[in-house]
């Protein structure tokens, strides 16, 4: 099969308090120019009627609220991520787009990335606020086991080549993940704690030597400026 007929699918997490930039994502995403892809929101708001919104842009979506009415945000997050896994393994994609309804990439991310050939790759996006901004990226720095222990390498310069680089994390902003790492791997929530699941997700992918890719000449926009603190609501 080319690589051009891959069933693809855009995914991820969404909720009314990123509505600020939704309509300019939405429009983003339709204009991507690969040939063979669709898009899947899992809704975590607690106001129901949200979804709707979605679904008028022509998306599928589908409101967790059923899934998983915890009131807790890491777990509503955990449980929108594993909806999204779920939907691509039910429906036979051979690839899932990870993207966040903040992070803008280029129109031909999908092609970009894929071209890599890696099973997993993600684009680079900026964290944090004005002057402090910094791309989201890890280096591996630490032969420990411990992704806890290993992520404190933080970033540095030196990582962006412009090219695909071997990461510690890219996060799951702008991922593409292939069906032979999304099938093997659930996004879960570790009760009592306070990681974010993409930060558990790869976490699993460490500890099983599971080689993450960062592509340091694709950028994404990203549009985190008005999304809030959850505080003490994390756990």
């Amino acid at each position: 099969m080319k690589y051009s007929q891959k069933k693809v699918l855009v995914c991820g997490p969404q909720a009314d308090v990123k509505d600020y930039c939704f309509d300019e994502w939405a429009e983003n995403v339709k204009n991507f120019t690969y040939p063979n892809y669709d898009v899947f929101l899992a809704d975590n708001s607690l106001d129901k009627e949200y979804a709707k919104r979605i679904e008028k842009k022509g998306f599928k979506c589908i409101n967790i609220t059923n899934e998983d009415n915890s009131g807790s945000v890491l777990k509503r997050l955990a449980t929108s991520h594993e909806l999204c896994r779920q939907y691509a393994i039910r429906n036979n994609y051979d690839f899932m787009l990870h993207l966040e309804t903040d992070v803008f990439p280029p129109i031909d991310i999908i092609e970009r990335l894929m071209f890599e050939r890696k099973h997993i790759i993600g684009a680079l996006y900026q964290l944090s606020d004005d002057s402090a901004r910094v791309p989201m990226l890890n280096r591996i720095s630490s032969d420990s086991d411990d992704y806890r222990v290993a992520i404190y390498g933080g970033y540095n310069n030196f990582m962006i080549t412009g090219k695909p680089e071997k990461t510690l994390s890219a996060g799951l902003g702008c991922v593409l993940i292939s069906k032979k790492i999304f099938t093997r791997f659930p996004f879960r929530h570790i009760e009592g704690a306070s990681w974010f699941p993409d930060v558990v997700w790869i976490n699993d992918l460490y500890n099983k030597k599971i080689p993450y890719y960062a592509h340091t000449g694709i950028i994404c926009r990203h549009k985190n400026s008005k999304w809030g603190v959850f505080g003490k609501d994390y756990k």
